[in-house]
């Protein structure tokens, strides 16, 4: 069932001075709705599909009320962190090290300018012809005027 026009208007209004809980109404049939509570009070409606607030309680099959699962944020695991100090015991071992760890900087580094080139585009090759007409233009009439 959709919402008529002049429906829409006193709908929205009450909608407004509505605020979600952290509950859900469960039902006896399966069918579970969130609880919204009206602004500054402590009356409870849920939202039926036909665009109605009722009281859940008073509703037939209604079952319990239930706390809403906390969402959980995803943790991402950073990648290891590779230690900046030099390995090794003799200075040929150390020289290696520092020498190895430089050349993954800059390759970092590269890599890094690489992608931040690869988002910027190439001028407009129509702006590019027609500013190349202009100055062989300008250049030819400056030929004529000598």
């Amino acid at each position: 069932m959709s919402l008529r026009d002049g429906c829409a208007l006193p709908y929205l209004r009450f909608r407004q001075n509505l605020a979600d809980t952290d509950c859900n109404a469960v039902f006896s049939n399966g069918s579970i709705l969130p609880v919204l509570i009206r602004n500054g009070g402590s009356q409870l409606f849920v939202e039926l599909p036909d665009y109605t607030f009722n009281d859940p309680e008073k509703l037939p099959g209604f079952a319990r009320f239930e706390h809403k699962p906390d969402a959980q944020p995803r943790v991402e695991e950073a990648p290891p962190v590779e230690s900046t100090k030099l390995r090794g015991s003799t200075w040929a071992e150390l020289k290696r090290s520092a020498e190895e760890q430089e050349r993954r900087a800059r390759a970092e580094r590269y890599a890094g300018q690489k992608e931040q080139q690869t988002g910027l585009s190439a001028p407009d090759s129509a702006f590019a012809a027609a500013s190349r007409e202009h100055a062989e233009q300008i250049s030819s009439q400056r030929g004529q005027r000598r």
